[in-house]
């Protein structure tokens, strides 16, 4: 289960409920177990700072009432599951989807051998948790309150629109309906700013699906090279978040500002032999590039290839954009839904 780690902390108040802890941190690896009896509210407000996730072994109740003053984002509160002091019940309290909650309730029951509550209606009408689906599916969206409108739009008319620009593999789920007009969808997946709808009525899904080809001139800086992206990312409209990884030609592994521009946007870097990006067809030829490295170019099929799967081959979303000591262009793997 992907959320145990050694971010979860189960609290405990009683003697009984200390009982029903340890049996829990029997079945599950690296959990703390906190005893919060005499300074509650200051040891529950810690483990809440410091946790991923908190399993509160007492009355929901006592919970509701600490845990109040701390809650403010479903995105970044931790999530809570409360289990009676009997065992008889691992209930989701919060942070059902995109925390984990549900998924640990049902954990937690497992292990305890009780029965999990989950109350999120997707779950209870066998719907699509819309959160969690673009989650999964590496879309992104910063439009936070039309995405709740949405998933109660999805709850009470039991389907959504789904309008895609672009290739992918796999399918939508049965209540998110794919259509071929985007002034009809409710969801909009794209990397095209211009087609975002003004009126905002839509949820705009922006993949994580691109990767970055770079070449330089020895010894160019990490700034030069970032001042080169911010440039490219301003002209045509895209963004930091929605890229993947950086691609290279392998005479470039060792060059320092290269792998330092990497390291400031925290993406892993492929390099590729002449051989390889030789062998991509369709791209930009540069006599001197040819000249100085044996490969017709760098940065367009150094992109592609990393955007590559074993049965896909990656999209070439913008061209070479040269600069006096950088050249770049920007890959799009085919969307894989699931």
């Amino acid at each position: 289960m992907g959320l145990i780690n050694d971010k979860i902390a189960v609290l405990y108040i009683s003697q009984q409920g200390r009982i029903v802890a340890e049996h829990l941190a029997q079945k599950m690896d690296s959990v703390r177990l906190i005893d919060v009896k005499g300074d509650f509210m200051n040891r529950v407000a810690d483990a809440w700072k410091r946790s991923s996730a908190l399993i509160c072994v007492m009355a929901a109740g006592i919970v509701v009432r600490a845990i109040a003053p701390l809650v403010k984002d479903k995105y970044t509160d931790p999530c809570v599951v409360v289990v009676d002091e009997s065992a008889r019940f691992s209930i989701s309290l919060l942070s059902g989807h995109i925390g984990g909650g549900n998924q640990l309730a049902e954990h937690v029951a497992d292990c305890l051998g009780c029965s999990p509550i989950v109350t999120t209606a997707s779950d209870n009408f066998g719907l699509t948790a819309l959160d969690l689906w673009l989650k999964h599916n590496f879309l992104l969206t910063e439009e936070r309150e039309l995405l709740t409108k949405k998933s109660a739009k999805l709850n009470r008319e039991k389907k959504l629109t789904c309008y895609i620009d672009m290739q992918h593999s796999g399918m939508l789920p049965d209540d998110i309906v794919k259509i071929k007009h985007v002034n009809k969808a409710d969801i909009v997946i794209t990397h095209d700013a211009k087609k975002v709808r003004d009126d905002k009525s839509c949820l705009t899904a922006w993949p994580k699906t691109l990767f970055l080809g770079v070449g330089c001139n020895r010894y160019t800086s990490a700034a030069e090279i970032d001042q080169c992206f911010s440039e490219l990312l301003s002209n045509s409209h895209l963004k930091k978040s929605w890229f993947k990884g950086i691609a290279s030609i392998d005479l470039k592994i060792d060059e320092i500002g290269l792998v330092e521009f990497a390291r400031m946007l925290d993406l892993p870097v492929s390099f590729y032999s002449k051989i390889k990006l030789n062998s991509v067809e369709d791209v930009a030829y540069s006599e001197a590039v040819m000249k100085a490295t044996g490969a017709k170019g760098v940065a367009e099929p150094a992109a592609i290839l990393m955007a590559s799967g074993r049965e896909q081959t990656g999209e070439l979303l913008i061209k070479k954009q040269k600069w006096p000591n950088v050249t770049m262009a920007v890959s799009r793997e085919i969307l894989r839904l699931k």
